[in-house]
């Protein structure tokens, strides 16, 4: 399965070129007898391997696999697929994120050439819980909702930024991102501060080093001064709790791939989920 081709990690690639190559390589290691599911739009798919393959969407009638029609329900989706023509009707998942419900096609068009049921495939679905980091509700009560997510590029963040307006359309949303990579960073904070500011205020964090040594002029600041959100809040991570502690919130998400998850339980704690 390919679930996106996304120009990314240019530290190690250098050129979107460069990464289209290793998806095409990559592809060509099926074996002739093998099945590949990728998604619709991806710039590799005029150039990928003649074997069996499925081109799948969360909503392009044009691709192979996709959802038909969905609907918003207690935090997750029901919805529908058109498979091939065919349909698989009332599909429910019990996780937030319009990328689940493509991540959950992805799955199905795997399933369906196992020769696996509908019913199966449908009663696997209804009882996935998702997994750590991905749309994760770390705690909820009456007053807020707190939702962690692994996301660390825009096109990530534009999803998870709009599928969490969609199940919560009249609450604000508060989104705290730790930038991950000072390369990633200089090549995309436009995209990072458009796809953020999304949200209703953002409180953003130092970049996350990870790999790489610090690049002269490269801060979280460049993504700061282009956000256009009527809140916003530059914060170094020691100072995060006190500020949250003496803020009230609604939808609270926490966004990045770096250490940012450890501070979850104490948030949490904060939120008064102790």
């Amino acid at each position: 399965v390919i679930t996106a081709v996304d120009t990314d990690h240019l530290d190690i690639y250098g050129t979107k070129e460069k990464i289209d190559e290793a998806f095409i390589e990559f592809a060509n290691k099926i074996a002739e007898e093998g099945f590949l599911v990728v998604k619709q739009g991806q710039s590799i798919n005029e150039n990928l391997p003649v074997l069996d393959k499925a081109f799948y969407s969360l909503h392009d009638t044009g691709a192979d696999v996709y959802c038909s029609k969905y609907w918003v329900a207690d935090g997750g989706y029901l919805f529908n697929v058109n498979y091939f023509g065919s349909a698989i009707s009332g599909v429910r998942l019990n996780i937030g994120g319009f990328h689940n419900i493509e991540n959950a096609i992805a799955a199905i068009c795997i399933a369906k050439e196992l020769r696996i049921t509908d019913e199966h495939i449908k009663e696997a679905l209804a009882s996935f819980k998702g997994i750590k980091r991905r749309f994760e509700k770390v705690f909820e009560n009456d007053k807020v909702i707190f939702i962690d997510d692994y996301a660390h590029h825009p096109e990530e963040i534009r999803v998870f930024v709009e599928s969490v307006r969609e199940i919560y359309p009249k609450k604000k949303i508060t989104a705290v991102f730790q930038p991950h990579l000072f390369s990633r960073t200089k090549d995309l904070a436009k995209e990072f501060a458009m796809q953020l500011s999304k949200a209703n205020e953002v409180i953003l964090l130092d970049i996350y080093p990870a790999r790489e040594l610090p690049v002269e002029g490269v801060t979280s600041d460049l993504i700061f001064k282009q956000l256009t959100c009527s809140e916003k809040a530059l914060l170094k991570k020691e100072e995060l709790l006190d500020f949250i502690a003496n803020k009230k919130f609604e939808v609270l998400l926490t966004i990045g791939a770096g250490d940012i998850d450890k501070f979850l339980a104490p948030i949490k704690n904060v939120l008064g989920g102790h």
